[in-house]
């Protein structure tokens, strides 16, 4: 069914682009797993204060994968067109890309500053998380533009080939975070101890580093590719209807995939305190597990663009078979660690024998989750997105979500006393599965290899 590559070029460039995303997304998960482990080893109010973070960073989630969105759909163009070698036209969408971030960047801060509270009570209704969660959000509100500014220029890069600058400045983002964390959290070395306060603190300057390192390298110290953004308005009103009909859906696929992954949150977390920081410890083994997936899909959709961007189809369709085999292999291997491992990652956690045992029963669906998810983040984000089938890879990401898990997933945990373990194996296990099958029939058609610069 899939076609192994013998090309060692391929195998070079896929290492290449691998390793550092994958590093970055290791730095980024262990930045979450600190920051709930020091949270969890407060001396009081531990469970309180790892919600209240969960529920207050709820709404960067949804924002940051509309930021994800515009960065994957911009990403699409530029890595055919460099591809094509076109420089102009990555300049443009480049230009018009960071324009909107911006934009959408300052409307979210904005709301979600002067109306917090309201903002937090859609996704629980515990009255002390949520006034805990507003002191968080109203800190860390401030870093929402740096952050997107970081992830668009980051993404630009990275569909030029360039992935060392964002691997450095999240290095040097997460060591901050991590160090500040210690300092505030527990009012270490002349700090005061802010507790929670103390996190969102840690979480905004370093934002605001990180984000000064990549401005500086991309518009000041990047010599080869000379990145010059054209501001939105200079652009031709032709070439900006052009970018957003290729970007356009790929923002409302992770915005509709993120506010569903959002409702998981609500699900859940209207079942009780205990039962979602049960599912925010399970959270972060399951995100461990998606490292390896989430580098490939990424460093995929890079591939794959570029080559289709080439006029190589038959070479795009040859890589797309052997990423989707290797990611198959490698998510069946973390399913079975995932498992044996559950006991020993659960007792590290700060939290009552109950909500433990609840940990360890959510993660052993998690195994099975993480291997249809691996199989699936190659199948959209880096075949099908990454060779210009946007708009079946949209749907085939969100209509299972929306259509089945989510309305099953609301109905078990509403009329039923089914525990938590069983209402995330509803609300993961049948979506997966179904966009497995869907992306293998697109797959094998080779439908989804469109050259978009030339249409």
């Amino acid at each position: 069914m899939f076609k192994i590559s013998k090309d060692k070029n391929f195998y070079h460039t896929m290492l290449h682009l691998m390793i550092p995303i994958c590093l970055q997304n290791v730095l980024f998960m262990t930045l979450n797993m600190c920051d709930t482990l020091m949270l969890g080893m407060m001396e009081s109010g531990a469970e309180i204060a790892i919600n209240s973070a969960g529920l207050a960073n709820q709404p960067f989630f949804i924002y940051s994968l509309v930021i994800f969105g515009m960065v994957s759909g911009s990403s699409v163009l530029i890595s055919q067109y460099w591809g094509a070698g076109d420089r102009k036209m990555i300049n443009k969408v480049a230009g018009i890309a960071l324009s909107i971030v911006v934009a959408v960047g300052l409307i979210v801060t904005l709301v979600v500053f002067f109306f917090s509270r309201g903002v937090l009570r859609i996704f629980s209704g515990e009255a002390e998380v949520i006034e805990n969660g507003a002191l968080y959000i109203r800190i860390v509100i401030f870093s929402y533009i740096p952050a997107a500014l970081t992830n668009m220029l980051n993404g630009i890069m990275r569909s030029m080939e360039k992935v060392k600058v964002a691997l450095f400045s999240n290095t040097v983002g997460v060591g901050i975070n991590i160090l500040l964390n210690y300092c505030m959290i527990f009012g270490k070395f002349g700090f005061s101890q802010m507790g929670l306060k103390g996190a969102a603190y840690a979480t905004l300057i370093a934002r605001l580093i990180e984000c000064s390192i990549v401005v500086v390298y991309v518009f000041i110290a990047e010599r080869d590719i000379r990145l010059k953004p054209i501001p939105i308005f200079k652009c031709e009103i032709h070439d900006i209807r052009r970018i957003l009909k290729i970007s356009m859906p790929v923002v409302l696929n992770e915005t509709l995939w993120s506010t569903g992954v959002t409702m998981y949150a609500v699900i859940l977390g209207n079942m009780g305190v205990a039962q979602y920081a049960a599912y925010s410890v399970a959270n972060i083994i399951e995100r461990i597990g998606m490292v390896f997936s989430q580098g490939m899909a990424n460093a995929g959709a890079i591939i794959i663009g570029k080559t289709v961007g080439a006029g190589k189809k038959d070479k795009a369709y040859e890589y797309s078979g052997t990423m989707l085999l290797l990611t198959t292999c490698a998510g069946a291997v973390l399913c079975v660690l995932i498992i044996l491992s559950r006991g020993l990652f659960v007792s590290i956690f700060e939290i009552d024998d109950a909500t433990k045992e609840m940990a360890k029963a959510i993660i052993a669906f998690v195994g099975f989750v993480v291997l249809c998810k691996s199989y699936n983040m190659v199948s959209i984000v880096g075949v099908l997105r990454g060779g210009g089938d946007i708009r079946y890879a949209m749907l085939c990401d969100v209509l299972p979500m929306w259509l089945l898990s989510i309305p099953l997933s609301f109905a078990l945990s509403k009329y039923t006393s089914l525990s938590v373990e069983y209402i995330y194996c509803a609300l993961l296990v049948p979506d997966e599965i179904i966009k497995a099958v869907a992306g293998l029939i697109r797959f094998k058609s080779k439908k989804w290899i469109k050259n978009i610069t030339i249409e």
